[in-house]
């Protein structure tokens, strides 16, 4: 038995309307199209034919976005830079800001053959695609999480990546190794913004992956900049993944902390999302002990 695309796309995408505006909402139903029957925005023009197999799923697919899971979560993937990534409720959805952020570190560093620490990996996203992308030695990526670690696993080994991994809190300790780039996305949303969050990321992110204290806004940037020291070489590099409003403060911290070149710069959307700095070829503080 045969069913046409446009039909079932036109039934499924107001369902979701309770949850998403309309264009969103037929975006993710343009989504759960591909993935069960490979349809493309072609096929729904000329109103493909496709098989009756599958709409139990999609029905499936649709009540769970009802319930408020993230088409992510349901489809089982997310797509990073051009690959498709397993995610699941232990690590954050892959967000273009984190790609940006990716795209500046390979952009100033083409000839990169260094080693990399990603601290707060996550789903592992940063150090697959930047040993795809560069001619980096080592690249380790640090998480405080198990289950999120795992994630990290699974998709270093679907892409066939050599991927070191450390399960640790940085608040309480760091690696023995140096690194010559240090990035880090860590949690930076104000536990009082909850209120004000989309439905579909509270609740289904990990609160340990996104929020900080109202009071310590800049806790894991301060923690990590202490460290600076002790895990980067000289002439070593930061980068950090912002909140939009802490641009200042955490360009602040950084100079505080004996890098240089710091530089704060802009997302597509104009929004201050990533600060940069370099160690400086001989600190003081080499060889501290914390």
């Amino acid at each position: 038995m045969k069913i046409y695309s446009s039909d079932i796309f036109n039934e499924s995408w107001p369902k979701l309307t309770g949850l998403y505006e309309e264009e969103e909402a037929k975006t993710i139903t343009k989504w759960m199209l591909e993935d069960l029957w490979e349809i493309t925005t072609t096929d729904l023009i000329l109103n493909k034919g496709i098989p009756y197999a599958n709409i139990s799923t999609l029905e499936h697919y649709i009540l769970r976005l009802m319930a408020g899971d993230p088409i992510q979560h349901v489809l089982g993937y997310a797509w990073f830079m051009g690959k498709k990534y397993f995610v699941d409720s232990n690590v954050l959805i892959p967000r273009q800001e984190t790609e940006e952020l990716v795209h500046l570190v390979i952009t100033e560093n083409p000839d990169f053959s260094g080693t990399i620490l990603d601290i707060g990996t996550g789903s592992g996203i940063i150090p697959i695609s930047l040993k795809a992308r560069t001619a980096a030695t080592a690249i380790t990526g640090l998480d405080v999480s198990s289950m999120a670690l795992s994630v990290a696993q699974k998709n270093a080994r679907n892409h066939n990546t050599d991927v070191y991994w450390i399960q640790m809190d940085i608040l309480r300790e760091y690696p023995n190794n140096r690194y010559d780039l240090l990035i880090s996305n860590p949690p930076y949303v104000l536990s009082k913004d909850k209120v004000v969050m989309h439905e579909n990321v509270l609740g289904k992110d990990p609160d340990l992956a996104l929020f900080v204290p109202d009071n310590d806004p800049l806790l894991f940037y301060r923690r990590i900049c202490e460290l600076s020291p002790l895990l980067l070489n000289s002439n070593g590099k930061i980068y950090f993944e912002i909140h939009e409003d802490f641009g200042a403060e955490v360009e602040e911290l950084m100079l505080r902390h004996q890098l240089e070149n710091v530089t704060i710069h802009q997302d597509l959307n104009g929004k201050d999302r990533i600060a940069t700095g370099i160690k400086k070829p001989s600190s003081r503080l080499d060889g501290f002990t914390f």
